[in-house]
């Protein structure tokens, strides 16, 4: 028969190992993202030629989220045209 002390120990073992498995759900997050459309002139072996962008970058800024977060993106088109943005 065991003794007091290493049935505790066993029965700490066992309820540390149960919580091991319990996920607890991680909080969302609402991500904010600011985009500026607009046409920047490049030059790539000596012809320049107007390309959008995005914040000033071609391609556009990575966006990071997990799942169930809540992405806000506010979009300010500079642009002298329409524009559409897909994901």
């Amino acid at each position: 028969m065991a003794s007091g002390g290493s049935f505790l120990s066993w029965l700490i073992f066992v309820f540390v190992g149960i919580l091991g498995f319990i996920s607890f759900p991680a909080e969302a997050a609402v991500k904010k993202y600011q985009f500026d459309i607009q046409v920047k002139n490049v030059s790539r072996l000596c012809h320049a030629k107007p390309i959008v962008t995005v914040n000033g970058r071609f391609p556009g800024p990575t966006i990071y989220v997990r799942e169930d977060d809540r992405v806000m993106i506010n979009v300010t088109n500079y642009a002298q045209y329409n524009m559409s943005i897909h994901w």
